[in-house]
């Protein structure tokens, strides 16, 4: 009894300290921070940007319910925790602690954005009040936010007595669902395959500014990762067919109930495909003629298939351009990593198509550089699969501003390039540090400072550091199938550190706590010194022809071809070893059994074959006619012409096959 209440009092002490190590607070003082101008990068605008990028995912207690875990699973956090590196503080030594840790920082986010000084509680369809209000922009409504479909926000700020916020923001979630990992594996699988392994050494020596290690070399020299290329490529297309229809079919099934902005109530076949996604505007006859209509919004079959959610994303941004454009409001846009790229995306998307320049902050984002080129799958680089004809990542994009940090293997190594615009790196050197040492501003500057603040700044005693520096040199297909896999093939130590090292650099609470620390107050990030990173730099512009080979081409490489080209011919040895093996048991299934014994009655027998079962009962003879129809002979001599259907089955009455004899 005493160990019990001991326990409990553990428990609440831990609590008590998850208030104390962490706040969700911009100042500390239990108040939310408003940027003065939206319309102008800032500390403040970043933060709030961050805080509605959170609230964009479902809280923690609803993933529970849905069957969702509520952070990243026990086993991977044990180590975490154990070493009391939590993000909620060193307090936090239990699964159980981080998981309440998570819901109260949830719930502090929602209570400062929905705070009576900035809202008041309305009703189901959001919450309204004087300054902040929100409704969820989600196609189909039913379905969006824990199954298949788009998932967004609409935040609008209006003026207050002092100052002009008459603004709406426009907030695409991440990947959190089945349908969402769907579509982000049809956007990036091309650049995972091709090009994450030497992004991934570029980010870590480039961006981070640290050293390569021997055991890093060792890694990516020993580990061919030919077999993981085939299994992910045959994972992409085997779910490529069943995810459009499973998209078209929820988004039909929920039409009849969608009466709201969030998505249309007349959805219906369409009558014929549009063009190409390509450059051109050629039609495809041999394109499939189901999908979906409502008003300018056109979604067949075959765009499903090639674009994923990119349909989607369009009607809901020329909604949400037009209501900003009539009421006369800005308009931001922004996102966390696949909902980072949707941003990006849609930002350049209303920079062609309407003519306007959004601005645009990023988290984290996959990077639209690069797939708004080519799409994986239908055809490869010869295939019309990309964006080409909505987006031009061809030039420079200024409105765009991203914030990552460079460890992170999602947000900036493994399956993309951002488009932009600028490149923020965050979780690196503190902005405190760098006013208490302005004259520390580049790699090439050696710091002044004494090892317990270069230690806050960025060195070897970063959680971050410290696990991500445990997955890379291993090639990026190898790290990413094996989050497919399970036991006892899975290299479980290797999925774990891969996963600590995105609890650290890509999750949303790290982002937030990250930019809390790094942001200067004009909203860029506190310059890298020798031994940190940070500050921001241009994204990089890869032209059209891109002659640097910086994007994937959607080819396999010769060692895949080769490996390929010797599956098949194992495989078709095997099945003819296979297909020998019964029909010489005469165990074969009736139809394989039928096709042989017709083939084999057509091949002829030898002499020697005809001579030794011409006189048996129990077995077929044949006769060769001059015409070239074989006659088979038994106790009911029957003839089979090769070309007459109607002729019988080497199968007698009763279904038995006839036995013939063997080649020797």
């Amino acid at each position: 009894m005493e160990t019990q209440n001991n326990s409990k009092e553990d428990e609440e002490e831990e609590n008590d300290d998850t208030k104390k190590n962490i706040s969700a607070d911009d100042d500390g003082d239990g108040s939310l921070l408003l940027p003065e101008d939206f319309s102008k990068p800032s500390k403040a605008r970043t933060l709030f940007l961050m805080r509605l990028n959170m609230a964009a995912y479902p809280l923690c207690t609803e993933k529970l319910q849905h069957g969702h875990q509520c952070s990243f699973s026990e086993d991977t956090l044990r180590q975490v925790l154990q070493n009391g590196q939590s993000l909620y503080g060193p307090n936090i030594t239990t699964y159980e602690g981080e998981v309440a840790a998570t819901q109260a920082f949830e719930s502090r986010n929602w209570d400062l954005l929905l705070s009576p000084n900035n809202s008041n509680n309305s009703d189901d369809n959001g919450k309204t009040g004087n300054v902040i209000s929100f409704r969820k922009r989600s196609i189909p409504k039913e379905t969006a936010e824990f199954d298949i479909g788009l998932s967004a926000m609409v935040w609008e700020l209006d003026n207050d007595n002092h100052l002009d916020r008459n603004t709406t923001i426009l907030v695409f979630r991440g990947t959190f669902t089945h349908g969402d990992y769907a579509n982000i594996e049809h956007w990036m699988m091309n650049y995972a395959l091709e090009k994450s392994t030497d992004r991934m050494k570029e980010a870590w020596i480039k961006d981070a500014g640290l050293n390569w290690t021997t055991e890093m070399q060792d890694r990516s020299d020993h580990h061919d990762d030919t077999w993981e290329k085939l299994g992910l490529r045959a994972h992409q297309l085997w779910n490529e067919e069943a995810f459009p229809n499973e998209l078209l079919d929820s988004i039909l099934s929920a039409s009849k109930d969608n009466d709201d902005a969030s998505s249309s109530s007349s959805w219906k076949a369409a009558e014929s495909p549009p063009g190409s996604r390509g450059d051109g505007d050629q039609d495809d006859d041999d394109d499939e003629d189901n999908g979906t209509s409502s008003g300018f919004l056109t979604m067949t079959l075959r765009e499903a298939r090639e674009t994923g959610y990119w349909e989607l994303t369009k009607h809901i941004v020329d909604q949400v351009v037009a209501e900003t454009v009539a009421k006369n409001r800005t308009l931001i846009l922004t996102g966390h990593s696949q909902g980072g790229t949707r941003a990006q995306l849609a930002s350049m998307y209303i920079q062609k198509e309407h003519g306007l320049e959004i601005s645009t902050v990023s988290f984290a984002a996959t990077g639209a550089a690069c797939m708004a080129r080519l799409l994986f799958g239908n055809g490869g680089a010869s295939a019309n699969n990309n964006l080409l004809q909505d987006v031009d990542p061809f030039s420079r994009h200024d409105q765009i501003i991203e914030y990552v940090h460079p460890l992170d293997p999602w947000g900036n190594s493994m399956l993309g390039e951002d488009n932009g615009g600028m490149i923020c790196h965050i979780g690196g050197r503190s902005a405190k540090v760098a006013a208490a040492y302005p004259n520390n501003k580049s790699n090439n500057t050696t710091s002044t400072t004494n090892d317990d603040e270069r230690a806050r700044m960025m060195n070897d005693t970063s959680p971050a550091k410290d696990y991500c520096s445990q997955i890379y040199g291993w090639p990026g297909p190898i790290l990413i199938a094996n989050e497919h896999i399970s036991r006892p093939v899975a290299n479980l130590e290797l999925k774990r550190n891969f996963q600590r090292c995105r609890y650290f650099t890509h999750n949303t609470v790290a982002i937030f706590l990250a930019l809390s620390d790094s942001l200067l107050e004009d909203g860029s990030t506190a310059a890298a010194t020798a031994g940190t990173w940070g500050g921001c730099v241009d994204a990089l512009i890869i032209p059209r022809d891109d002659p640097n080979g910086v994007c994937p081409t959607g080819q396999m490489t010769i060692r895949e071809d080769e490996t390929f080209g010797l599956l098949v011919v194992v495989i078709g040895v095997i099945l003819l070893m296979l297909s020998r093996l019964c029909y010489n048991m005469m165990v074969c299934p009736k139809g394989m059994a039928t096709r042989l014994t017709r083939r084999r009655t057509r091949a002829g027998y030898r002499a020697a074959d005809h001579d030794a079962f011409a006189n048996s009962p129990n077995h077929l003879h044949q006769i060769s006619d001059d015409d070239g129809a074989v006659n088979i002979s038994n106790a009911d001599d029957f003839h089979y012409d090769d070309d007459d259907p109607s002729s019988p089955n080497n199968i007698d009455d009763a279904g038995t096959i006839i036995e013939l004899p063997r080649l020797t």
